[in-house]
């Protein structure tokens, strides 16, 4: 057919068999690869990583763990390329447990575990209100050679603190992040003080509103949010609608949960 390019031709299948398994085709990426199986075209690890990326984009997290345990059992060498998108469709799924299966099985072989694996599997404990396996993959992570925790690491654990409530460990991260060579970020400042919002600690609450500053950033409109909010469950509607001055000061226009705090303090206060 192609008149001796048959190396062109074999080329061109594969590319094009790629791309079908990255697109939005009826059939599902795991079709296509036991469609090669079947054929003398077997999948590569090029194939699988897209495969499983295209299951993690369209939330088949159950596909994406079946693709990778196929990989594992084929005679291709799974990649971290392969095996993170695998554990991001659980994270979205909020399957924090099948993650950390998958990190057990890596540990067990030359499969390369990287900063983005470690990072993903955190939140992914986060969002499942696991703050204590977050916090025990950041010190595996520290223990890893090569691997330094980052922003985003950073950023995770302290969400993983505050969506656990754990708001006296989510400003000892935001501590130890200060004092490192990381610098925090507006996500890491902003989800410590959401993590004191809920835990009600106003006076700590609004110090921390100030610490964004000191770095050159813009204090997080979730940080604003959260001090009106404490304010009104604690019967502080003076001081509610001070930080809602404040926001007004700084060219940071309140958004409708900030509004919506504030006047419920005004309303307790009969304001």
């Amino acid at each position: 057919a192609c008149a001796g390019r048959w190396k062109a031709a074999v080329l061109l299948l594969g590319q094009l068999r790629e791309e079908v398994t990255s697109s939005c085709s009826p059939l599902s990426p795991s079709d296509v690869l036991r469609g090669s199986a079947l054929s003398a075209l077997e999948p590569n690890v090029i194939t699988y990583s897209s495969a499983v990326s295209s299951c993690e984009k369209g939330g088949e997290w159950q596909s994406a763990l079946e693709l990778f345990e196929d990989m594992q059992q084929s005679s291709v060498q799974p990649e971290a390329a392969s095996m993170n998108p695998a554990i991001s469709a659980c994270k979205k799924a909020l399957q924090w447990e099948m993650p950390l299966q998958l990190l057990g099985r890596a540990a067990g072989s030359r499969l390369a575990r990287t900063l983005v694996t470690y990072n993903v599997l955190i939140t992914a404990c986060g969002d499942g209100e696991q703050w204590e396996q977050s916090a025990k993959l950041v010190q595996e992570l520290q223990r890893q050679p090569g691997l330094v925790p980052n922003t985003v690491t950073c950023g995770a654990l302290v969400s993983a603190f505050k969506d656990g409530q754990q708001w006296e460990q989510a400003v000892g991260a935001l501590c130890r992040t200060r004092l490192s060579s990381l610098a925090a970020n507006v996500v890491v400042y902003g989800a410590t003080a959401a993590a004191l919002g809920k835990g009600l600690q106003w006076s700590r609450l609004m110090h921390y509103l100030a610490e964004p500053l000191r770095d050159d950033l813009p204090v997080p409109m979730v940080a604003y949010s959260a001090a009106i909010t404490v304010g009104e469950r604690g019967g502080r509607w003076e001081q509610a609608m001070r930080v809602l001055v404040v926001m007004r000061g700084v060219t940071c226009p309140p958004d409708f949960v900030a509004f919506d705090a504030a006047m419920s303090a005004c309303e307790k206060g009969f304001q």
